[in-house]
C-alpha cells in the first residue's frame, strides 16, 4: 500500500500503482483522515520481535571469526569442539570474543540464549564472564568457574526484562598471564527468539 486517499464516504487505495475504490463501510475498522505508515522499523516506539537464530557462526563452524569480534590472543581451533570441526578458544586472561547483534533484540523475544563454555584448569585460577549489553548502556554478566568439559551456559536468567540486547561477550578472567593448563573455550553460542 503506497497511498490512502478519502472524500465523501469513499476511500481509495494505491495498490502496486493502481487505484483501488472501497467504501470503509465494507471493514469492521474506523478510518481517520490521517493515516501513517511506517516500515522497516519500529511501531509505536516498540521494537518488533525478530524470529530465529540471532547469532551469526554461533558453533564457529566457517573456520574464522565474522562477524565476531575478538583481541589479541584468541583463535579458531579444531581440536577439541562440542559440536561440529571448530570452536573458539580463549588464551589469555582479559581477552575476549564478542559479537555485536545485526538486529537488536528485546528480552521479551527471547525463548533461548545458551552457549556451551569449557574453562580447564583448576577452579581456583581460571574463571570466565559471559557479559550482555543493551542499547542503554548497561550490562548484566554471569561468572563461570573452571569445569572440565563443555557446560552449558544458560544466559536467559541473567537477562533484564524491558531491555534489548546489542551484544554478547565472552573474556576470560584469571590471576596469572596465561590461562593455567588451557584455556576458555567457547562452542555453540545461540540466541533464538
Amino acid at each position: 500500500m503506497s497511498g490512502l486517499a478519502t472524500w465523501r464516504n469513499k476511500v481509495s487505495l494505491n495498490v502496486a500503482g493502481r487505484r483501488v475504490p472501497f467504501s470503509p463501510k465494507q471493514f469492521p475498522i474506523r478510518l481517520s483522515k490521517r493515516v501513517g505508515v511506517r516500515t522497516m522499523g519500529s511501531i509505536g516506539g516498540k521494537v518488533p520481535c525478530p524470529s530465529g537464530e540471532q547469532i551469526g557462526n554461533g558453533g564457529f563452524e566457517t573456520g574464522d571469526f565474522p562477524p565476531w569480534e575478538h583481541s589479541a590472543n584468541v583463535e579458531i581451533w579444531s581440536g577439541v569442539p562440542r559440536t561440529g570441526t571448530y570452536y573458539c578458544i580463549i588464551l589469555d586472561f582479559d581477552d575476549w570474543v564478542k559479537q555485536t547483534l545485526s538486529v537488536r533484540v528485546p528480552v521479551k523475544c527471547v525463548t533461548t540464549f545458551e552457549a556451551y563454555v569449557w574453562l580447564s584448569g583448576p577452579v581456583w585460577t581460571n574463571l570466565g564472564k559471559i557479559i550482555v549489553g543493551y542499547t542503554n548502556g548497561t550490562t548484566s554478566e554471569m561468572t563461570i568457574e573452571g569445569i572440565g568439559d563443555y557446560e552449558e551456559q544458560d544466559i536467559k536468567p541473567i537477562l533484564v526484562s524491558g531491555r534489548t540486547i546489542s551484544y554478547v561477550e565472552f573474556l576470560a578472567i584469571t590471576g596469572g598471564t596465561r590461562l593455567d593448563c588451557g584455556g576458555m573455550a567457547v562452542d555453540d553460542v545461540s540466541l533464538i527468539c
